[in-house]
Parts: C-alpha cells; structure tokens; sequence
C-alpha cells in the first residue's frame, strides 16, 4: 500500500526529557470552502518505539457535507524500521515517515473530533526477522538475498541487496 503524501507541514516542539522526545503539535488549517481542521497531540519518540494521543476535530460552515481527511506523520530515526498493525498508518521507506490517516464526514457546522492514539515498535532496520537483535539469522536472510531488486534486506532502499546492505547489517550487528 503507498502512502498517502504530506502536503503541509506543521510546526511541532520537541522536547527532549529522559532521553525521549516529546512532541507536542498544535495545527489548524482551512481551505477555500471554509472547513477546518485542529489537530493536538503528543508524541513520545524512543529508540525502541513511537507513540502519539491526542485528537483532531473537523469543522465546516453551512449545509455542506464533505468528507475531511487529515494525515499526521513522523520522522522514524535513522537505522530504524516500524512494526505497523493498524490499519489507519503507513511507512514511507524513501521519507522514513510513519503516516497515519484520520478521515470523518463532517455535516454542516458541527464538529466531529476523533481520537489519535496509536504505537509501533521499533527495529534495527538489519533485524530481517524482527527478534529483536541483528544476529547470524539476519545475515543468512541478507545473504539468501543477495542481488536480488529491492525487499527488506534492501536496507539502504537503492533497489538491490548488496554490499552497502551488508555494510548497514554489519554496523547494526548485536545490537538489540
């Protein structure tokens, strides 16, 4: 599934305490048909998992009904791959984003607000078996894919397995 694309970002603080970041957004946007979308959230960013709650709240103006849609994105750190279940995110490989899509049908002026909350796990991008540490099982999986076009042992996502993925694996190796 391709993700949908960013169109505008928003302006996020962060702030780093204990190690992790908290980022707390604020936005709010309209457009030429006067509806509106405010969208609060805080989102914890480790080296091990990201985390977001908050809400965003659809508003329009006169007797229209539309369906809004509203995507929120965050940077994953370098080295680093998502697990995603839900079924509302996304990973980007070539941003490193994770999207997640909000979407309601607003009818005329009332609001509706929606939840945000949602986590994934992080891996080292070379855990290729995702147990948690890049090992001998990664290696074999790299190397039972070596020259092959793209697939998750394409690390570096220039379209094949090769010595910069071995690179990449080799940088990573025992880390847990």
């Amino acid at each position: 599934m391709d993700c949908p694309a960013i169109v505008q970002n928003m302006d996020v603080a962060v702030v780093q305490w204990e190690g992790v970041d908290h980022i707390t957004a604020t936005t709010s946007a309209e457009n030429q048909d006067s509806r509106l979308i405010q969208a609060t959230y805080v989102q914890l960013v480790s080296n091990s998992s990201i985390s977001t709650e908050g809400s965003v709240v659809y508003s329009g103006v006169g007797p229209f009904i539309r369906q809004m849609r509203y995507l929120q994105s965050v940077q994953v750190p370098l080295g680093k791959v998502p697990r995603i279940f839900d079924e509302g995110l996304c990973f980007d490989p070539r941003t490193r984003k994770i999207i997640a899509t909000y979407e309601a049908l607003v009818i005329g002026e009332r609001p509706v607000e929606l939840g945000i909350s949602w986590s994934v796990d992080l891996f080292w991008s070379s855990d290729l078996n995702q147990d948690g540490i890049v090992d001998g099982s990664d290696l074999g999986s790299l190397m039972s894919s070596w020259g092959s076009a793209g697939g998750p042992a394409d690390l570096n996502t220039d379209g094949i397995v090769d010595g910069n993925d071995l690179g990449i694996l080799l940088m990573q190796f025992d880390n847990s």
